[in-house]
């Protein structure tokens, strides 16, 4: 059995394997998981940015997140070193307490899906303190 389903149609606990599709690189923003209750801890979301546009910065807190290129040519700018490129053929993982800010820097929309997933480990100090 093949499923596909959006997470926006329910918010229930996903118990069985899933496809979930993608959206029109038009959309801005979709969310594909959006973490408890739906799944354990992964969040997840397709972006697309016009050119020059960007998503503010923000930090990644106790969590990871990995960044995967579908289209286009950007930039994720990180407080303290130089930027990384963002774009079709490599992933990109952002660490624990990582400030960062992803820009379009192409001709063309950047479309990309970003995972995200807590991760602080049980036992150990919380960093942020």
């Amino acid at each position: 059995m093949n499923q596909t389903m959006s997470p926006l149609n329910s918010s229930s606990p996903i118990n069985t394997p899933l496809r979930i599709p993608l959206a029109d690189a038009a959309m801005h923003h979709q969310s594909l998981l959006a973490g408890p209750p739906q799944n354990r801890a992964l969040q997840s979301g397709q972006v697309s940015l016009a050119p020059g546009d960007s998503v503010h910065a923000h930090s990644t807190e106790e969590g990871e997140e990995l960044l995967i290129p579908l289209a286009g040519h950007g930039k994720v700018i990180f407080l303290g070193m130089d930027p990384l490129l963002l774009e079709p053929g490599s992933v990109l993982y952002i660490p624990p307490h990582s400030t960062h800010q992803v820009s379009n820097t192409g001709a063309e929309p950047l479309v990309y899906v970003y995972v995200y997933v807590y991760a602080a480990i049980p036992g150990e100090p919380d960093q942020a303190d």
